[in-house]
């Protein structure tokens, strides 16, 4: 889809070089739980835009050329955050690389953390079995003590 004019400048993060965006807009009305995850982000950084990309093959690790690519692609654009997530993991040098950004919020989820937030929002997952936990209760049997 072409963008607009105003588009561009607002969120020029999403704009193609050909001034095309790819956009998928989420409906609560369709989705409740999955709407709620991706509010996440906006929690983090304060800003509710979401990138899809894809920057390693399956099961790599997200590496600090990676990370420090797509920070300096987002800052040329003017992006002042980003919240970059893998199913992966992010090597050492990539977490470094993220916390050493200057004038951008930058916040790194692995993998491990997605899996609770798709937990936490109830996203992709569905219930086993539930736990019933009980206790003795005390008082009850003061009761009987008394008489």
């Amino acid at each position: 889809m072409k963008s607009r004019k105003n588009g561009e400048t607002r969120v020029p993060e999403v704009v193609h070089e050909d001034g095309a965006s790819r956009a998928q807009v989420l409906r609560r009305e369709f989705n409740p739980r999955y709407c709620d995850l991706m509010a996440e982000p906006e929690k983090l950084t304060g800003n509710g835009v979401v990138l899809n990309t894809s920057l390693h093959h399956r099961g790599e690790p997200m590496r600090a050329p990676d990370i420090n690519g797509s920070i300096g692609a987002l800052a040329r654009k003017g992006a002042t955050r980003g919240v970059f997530v893998t199913t992966s993991r992010y090597t050492n040098d990539a977490k470094e690389i993220a916390t050493e950004v200057r004038n951008q919020r930058v916040k790194l989820i692995d993998g491990t953390e997605l899996v609770k937030l798709a937990i936490e929002y109830k996203v992709g997952v569905s219930v086993r079995r539930r736990l019933e936990i009980k206790r003795l209760d005390l008082d009850y049997f003061e009761e009987f003590e008394e008489s």
